[in-house]
């Protein structure tokens, strides 16, 4: 069933809104009659109608007067309006459109001239009405759109500046995984399953917070902004958090599929501390991605040590760019050996960034921001090219010494830059060293996350004589039953195992396990974080081939390896 559209008459003369209202009624309008420009002014910003057919003349304000009010205001500023004029005069009609009025009728006026320009006055305001409702919304979901979504912050931060009591919370929805998705079954299922994932979402917000207490909207992808107005207390979007969980994770059915959804949520209660859409909308993102790093279908509240921690980062990435440039970044190397003799069998080449204001920055701080911002690559071009290069020289220096090896870390961002493996032929030839001084460590998440992607380039560099390792092996991937499908030449084993080996004996049995299989596999077996005698006891028992750790040496400045290699290599031949 179709709701009537409303028409306002706003004329002095009672006769007149008689038969206007009577004519209207006819043809299936709502009419609403006001006798003055105030009584007109009033009963519009009630009612809001759809048309407004206003008298020129009349006592008190007249009928420019009414239209500039009722222009000037923000709730009736696109309501059509329609003059009625006794009044041919050009000049009069003129300012008429002017203030912003859509037609004119003249009095005495047809009864099917009225009828037709109300018609088509009507017909006008639904089709903008239309479009203005389809240039706020998302196309995909139906839901309102990035600009409809700041023009409704606007509206709510503007409100809290007139009503102190007044508060609401941002939402910040991401899905996990949704990627996945997309890259296996295409974007059509990916757009099916937002569309699915925006009906149960608004169902359940209509069921618990009432539909016109909340706004939804989609940012874009697979990200959406729920606005909840006047939340009672934190416990109430807790609650709220919890049931989204619970309602999106479906299982959808797509096509031949079924899917199950989860989402990472961030919130921030909004009382009154922020001016502006965008600064809102940026905390909720920053909480977004806490509650992502907290695991999977998990919420989080915003706090401001949050965004104290997110303008570090920011800071620190700035710095990181310029970093290579002003010759901050330096390498340790850290001795790895031969458990069976002792000897020194090469390095592992680790970064360090010496800030000019900070110190010394360790890797776990800045290593992701390298991640993250993709500065990780021409940091690792550049730790490649110096360690084989500073290899290369100490094989000249030492000419007993020319089995030394390195190692090197290579992170997934790297691995799948394009040409990555002719870049890393093209520095070892650079540098002079050949392909089989240097192994390249990759740890064993990223080799087992990204098995089909990487396998090929593994192969290839394989092929180029570059020796491969899988590194922190043993961290939770179940890599075991297919390390014989993987180009590999080593395992290094994490210091987990190690650190536990001597008081657990379900370490000690794995770490057995793991040995042994290698060892079927042609693999050799890396041991990191040696620091006791007895640990490296236990590993030599075990026939581990390598190990390093800081029994052995802690990451050692390049001043300073000269010393180690001037050392007798053996001294822990005889250990066990």
């Amino acid at each position: 069933m179709s709701v009537k559209r409303n028409v306002l008459v706003i004329d002095d003369d009672v006769v007149t809104t008689r038969v206007i209202k009577a004519r209207l009624e006819k043809i299936g309008l709502s009419v609403t009659c006001a006798h003055s420009g105030d009584e007109g002014l009033d009963i519009a910003n009630k009612e809001e109608p759809d048309l407004i057919l206003l008298d020129i003349h009349m006592p008190g304000i007249d009928g420019f007067e009414t239209c500039g009010e009722l222009k000037n205001n923000p709730g009736t500023k696109d309501i059509p309006i329609i003059f009625l004029t006794a009044d041919l005069n050009t000049e009069i009609k003129v300012r008429a459109f002017d203030c912003g009025a859509t037609d004119y009728i003249t009095k005495p006026f047809d009864n099917r001239e009225l009828i037709a320009r109300v018609e088509a006055a009507l017909k006008m305001q639904s089709l903008i009405r239309k479009l203005a409702t389809q240039a706020k919304s998302d196309a995909l979901t139906g839901l309102l759109n990035r600009s409809a979504l700041l023009d409704e912050l606007d509206y709510m931060i503007a409100r809290q500046n007139h009503e102190p009591d007044y508060h609401f919370a941002v939402m910040f929805l991401d899905f996990d995984r949704f990627k996945l998705i997309n890259d296996s079954l295409g974007h059509s299922a990916g757009n099916e399953l937002l569309v699915r994932v925006s009906q149960s979402m608004t169902q359940m917000l209509d069921e618990m917070v009432g539909p016109g207490d909340y706004v939804a909207s989609r940012l874009g992808g697979d990200e959406f902004i729920l606005l909840i107005e006047t939340p009672e207390n934190n416990q109430v979007l807790t609650n709220l958090a919890d049931a989204l969980q619970a309602k999106l994770h479906g299982p959808y059915v797509v096509g031949q599929y079924e899917l199950i959804c989860s989402a990472s949520i961030g919130i921030v209660l909004c009382s009154g501390n922020y001016e502006e859409p965008e600064s809102l909308l940026r905390d909720a993102d920053i909480a977004m991605y806490h509650a992502k790093e907290n695991g999977k279908s998990q919420f989080c509240f915003f706090n401001q040590q949050m965004h104290a921690q997110s303008m570090e980062q920011l800071t620190l990435e700035g710095d990181l760019r310029h970093a290579l440039a002003r010759h901050e970044l330096r390498l340790l190397y850290q001795p790895i050996h031969n458990l069976t003799t002792g000897q020194l069998t090469g390095f592992e080449a680790l970064i360090r960034w010496h800030h000019p204001v900070r110190g010394v920055i360790p890797p776990l701080t800045f290593i992701p921001i390298a991640e993250e911002s993709g500065l990780i690559v021409p940091i690792g071009w550049w730790i490649l090219y110096e360690a084989a290069s500073q290899l290369k020289l100490w094989r000249q220096m030492y000419p007993a010494m020319r089995h030394l090896r390195v190692n090197v870390n290579v992170s997934k961002r790297q691995l799948i830059t394009p040409n990555f493996v002719k870049h890393a032929d093209d520095i070892l030839n650079r540098a002079g060293l050949e392909h089989s001084a240097i192994t390249l460590e990759i740890t064993e998440s990223t080799i087992m996350d990204n098995m089909s992607i990487l396998t090929p380039i593994l192969s290839e560099l394989r092929e180029l004589g570059f020796k491969l390792a899988m590194d922190d092996f043993g961290t939770g991937h179940s890599s075991l039953g297919c390390l014989n499908k993987f180009p590999l030449d080593s395992l290094k084993i994490d210091r987990s195992f190690i650190n536990n080996v001597e008081h657990n004996h379900s370490f000690a049995a794995i770490l057995n396990s793991i040995v042994t299989l290698a060892h079927n596999l042609n693999l050799n077996v890396v041991a990191e974080g040696i620091e006791k005698i007895e640990q490296l006891a236990h590993l030599q028992c075990l026939d581990c081939d390598y190990g390093q750790g800081y029994l052995f040496a802690k990451p050692t400045a390049v001043d300073d390896v000269p010393a180690l290699l001037n050392q007798d290599g053996r001294k822990f031949k005889h250990s066990a």
